[in-house]
């Protein structure tokens, strides 16, 4: 970034000091700068769409893991959190009602 503005910089004393010195001869044609200029932009245009798309698409799957992940962590919690006791209640409860 740094050697574009110097880049710039270098060109606007270079044409400044052609005009102190009366070189008049040395004219820029507008007509490839605005062609050029144009180009750009739509590249960048086309460029930052197709990067925000990206990160759209990214937010989406980031999105769906962590739904996910929460979903699979509180079935864990929910099979795992059983304490002892209840498990023993829970086995002969079953046993009662014949389905062991």
């Amino acid at each position: 970034m740094i050697w574009l503005t110097l880049w710039s910089i270098i060109a606007t004393c270079f044409i400044e000091l052609l005009h102190y010195f009366n070189f008049d001869d040395f004219h820029v044609p507008w007509l490839p700068i605005s062609v050029v200029g144009t180009a750009v932009a739509f590249y960048v245009g086309f460029k930052n769409n197709s990067a925000y798309d990206r990160l759209w698409e990214a937010r989406k799957i980031w999105g769906a893991v962590v739904n996910s992940s929460r979903s699979w962590g509180a079935s864990v919690r929910g099979f795992v959190g059983i304490s002892l006791r209840k498990r023993v209640f829970l086995r002969l409860s079953l046993k009662v009602f014949g389905k062991d």
